[in-house]
């Protein structure tokens, strides 16, 4: 193809969305593109530009002060893997799943500590304990003083709620199908559900790798999760010594989760020998 058909291709995709920053370290503008290279392109991206206000329960901090606008930033790119599914759905719930997991926690509730599966037997345990008498309650928070102490939003925490978020989302994506099996019909005339439960499959079969950065700019902190071979890099400007040229530098934000990562096959190596999953 010609110089120009090259160029159009290369920025067909291509969006720009500027901010007005509120403080020196937020983010000022959002850059996107995608050149696909498969017909339905099996890629995604998601963007969430939150007002801080959604991290708590009726937009109001402690004491009742309004919550500032502005202040959280998620960006994901998600790369399919034999079909498109798997992304698509990713790409519409990743977001919403880790800010129902921030939210909890901005409510005093801890992150699981375990990540074999969505929830825990102490998260079962609050629950239900929250759902009796208040004498009750605070009787057994006296044998098991973890259920009467709220968690504290610090960068531990909410690293677990990220990862809690991608593993019910995973959970979900995995088991929701399955569920439906035992209830296709089996006898003429029944309604036709297969369709259904073939969409429902199509995310599990297909697959995806995702890559999350959070931006918190009241907190000034930023968050990567991967899972995958997608990379997230940060470019920065490096001034010269004495006067010289200065330039560019760049700093990998993620580890590539994939069969040429030794770190990473020594890994599974040792969840193998223990019998158990690690995050």
């Amino acid at each position: 193809m010609t110089t120009a058909e090259a160029e159009e291709k290369l920025t067909r995709h291509g969006t720009t969305q500027s901010f007005t920053p509120a403080k020196a370290t937020s983010v000022i503008r959002v850059d996107n593109n995608f050149v696909e290279c498969n017909d339905p392109i099996e890629d995604r991206h998601a963007e969430s530009y939150l007002d801080r206000s959604k991290l708590y329960a009726g937009g109001l901090r402690e004491g009742g002060e309004e919550a500032e606008k502005a202040g959280i930033k998620m960006f994901s790119i998600i790369d399919g893997h034999s079909g498109w599914e798997c992304a698509q759905l990713v790409s519409q719930t990743l977001h919403p799943m880790i800010l129902l997991s921030l939210r909890s926690l901005y409510a005093g509730h801890h992150p699981p500590t375990s990540f074999d599966s969505p929830s825990t037997s102490t998260d079962h345990l609050k629950a239900y304990i929250g759902g009796l008498f208040p004498g009750i309650k605070n009787k057994l928070t006296d044998v098991f003083p973890f259920l009467s102490t709220p968690a504290k939003v610090e960068p531990g925490t909410i690293q677990n709620s990220i990862i809690s978020a991608f593993l019910a989302l995973d959970h979900q994506i995995v088991s929701s199908a399955p569920k439906l099996i035992p209830h296709l019909p089996t006898k003429p005339g029944q309604p036709n559900v297969r369709p259904i439960v073939s969409s429902m499959v199509g995310p599990a079969v297909s697959g995806a790798c995702a890559i999350h950065l959070l931006v918190d700019e009241e907190r000034e902190e930023i968050y990567v999760g991967n899972t995958g071979d997608c990379r997230a890099v940060a470019g920065y400007w490096v001034e010269g010594k004495n006067g010289g040229q200065g330039g560019w530098r760049c700093e990998v934000l993620s580890d590539d989760l994939m069969g040429d990562n030794e770190a990473e096959v020594e890994r599974y190596v040792c969840e193998d020998r223990l019998g158990s999953r690690a995050v």
